[in-house]
């Protein structure tokens, strides 16, 4: 059971909340409700399902050629 976990929201578990957000809750025990960010700060008790972040932020090659 991964709900009720401190989850760190961060680039790298987007693909993670995709995955199970495409699962229906029956599968996934407590989706989404006792899934929720606890760091950073700025997202604390942010269902993982509402933590969204950009592909450009994520990826840093894309935005080393954005910037330059």
């Amino acid at each position: 059971k991964a709900g009720n976990n401190p989850f760190q929201c961060s680039c790298e578990l987007r693909d993670f909340i995709q995955s199970v957000g495409q699962v229906s809750s029956e599968v996934v025990e407590g989706w989404p409700e006792s899934y929720k960010c606890d760091y950073p700060e700025s997202y604390k008790g942010t269902l993982l399902k509402d933590f969204h972040v950009s592909e450009l932020s994520c990826n840093t090659a894309l935005l080393i050629v954005t910037i330059v």
